[in-house]
């Protein structure tokens, strides 16, 4: 227990910086998607302040959404990850028919990137599924929602123009 502690804990804070990283790069190149998310972070922190739960359980989720659908176009785990077969398989088509054969022992990349764009109400990929879902999504979220609210909820934030108005990597 100690051990997955430690470990969610030192694994929250370059995961998430490079998740919210890639949903404010999105939000950024989205205008639409972004005045959505100040919309709903500005709700959101009204509705705290006026300690009106309901409204600011809305506006939560409202925000959740719009950061899951930017980390959509641009996850964490982009391109995909690497996993090992050791027995090989098949893989599945979309239309639920076999598709390519794998060998046993093939190392092969899962696109979570092409899942993603594929799958519009498949945002739940961002945090891997089943046997390897991260046991720190709840929280993660809840870190990243919250961070992204008090920065949206700012008066007057725009984004800065010229030569530092862009991320860099």
């Amino acid at each position: 227990v100690r051990a997955t502690i430690a470990g969610m804990a030192t694994g929250f804070v370059p995961t998430n910086a490079l998740a919210a990283g890639n949903m404010l790069e999105e939000l950024l190149e989205r205008h639409r998607l972004y005045d959505r998310a100040v919309a709903a972070a500005c709700a959101l922190k009204a509705a705290q302040a006026q300690a009106d739960e309901p409204i600011a359980a809305e506006a939560r989720a409202r925000l959740q959404g719009i950061l899951l659908e930017a980390a959509r176009f641009n996850p964490a785990l982009s391109p995909g990850v690497w996993r090992h077969c050791p027995d090989g398989g098949v893989i599945q088509r979309a239309d639920g028919r076999p598709g390519a054969a794998i060998r046993p022992g093939s190392i092969v990349m899962v696109s979570i990137l092409s899942a993603l764009r594929d799958n519009p109400d498949g945002t739940q990929l961002i945090f891997g599924w089943g046997p390897h879902s991260c046991m720190g999504s709840r929280i993660a979220l809840e870190q990243i929602v919250e961070t992204f609210a008090a920065l949206l909820s700012q008066p007057g934030l725009a984004r800065s123009r010229g030569k530092f108005g862009w991320m860099q990597r």
